[in-house]
């Protein structure tokens, strides 16, 4: 096993360097400035990434990573993740703080265990989609970490919401 030890804030713009690094099973470079992730589609052995806090957008070039099983990607600029449905070892993935409306290309991940997309888009246009959505991956017994981004009182009004049993304190991430 080999990793890229943590290069937080090193104000590292790209990942080409890597791409003859074969054997990488970890990779920590959050905290940068890294927007393409082409390169790491030549890295067949990825297990565990922390992108966090980049300017990250398409995650394309991660979706044939058969190995990885732990994928954080909090505050970047993601708003479609239908090619991470192809990650069938994904275990944990952190997707909060980006730009995303429907995690339903998530729902049929076999080994997902903990999914937050806290301080996203999700359910804001379509909540009781997006109700049925969470409810499948509660039903996986799938942790799921979620904050809309309307007052929890707003969803609990709409049609076929399964907030009826909300927490009216509950914070709001806005």
């Amino acid at each position: 096993m080999s990793w890229i030890w943590p290069c937080p804030e090193a104000g590292l713009t790209t990942v080409s360097w890597l791409s003859h690094m074969k054997d990488l099973s970890r990779l920590n470079l959050w905290g940068n400035r890294i927007e393409d992730l082409t390169p790491l589609a030549a890295l067949p052995n990825l297990e565990w990434v922390d992108l966090r806090d980049n300017a990250i957008s398409d995650v394309g070039p991660l979706a044939r990573k058969e190995k990885l099983s732990k994928l954080f990607l909090a505050e970047n600029r993601i708003a479609d993740v239908a090619s991470l449905e192809a990650l069938l070892a994904l275990e944990w993935l952190v997707l909060d703080a980006n730009e995303i409306e429907s995690i339903e290309p998530l729902t049929e991940l076999p080994k997902l265990l903990n999914l937050s997309v806290t301080n996203n888009r999700v359910g804001y246009k379509n909540w009781p989609e997006t109700s049925q959505i969470l409810g499948l991956l509660e039903k996986a017994e799938v942790q799921v970490h979620f904050a809309p981004q309307k007052p929890l009182s707003v969803y609990a009004e709409t049609p076929g919401s399964k907030l009826d049993q909300a927490d009216p304190d509950a914070e709001v991430m806005s």
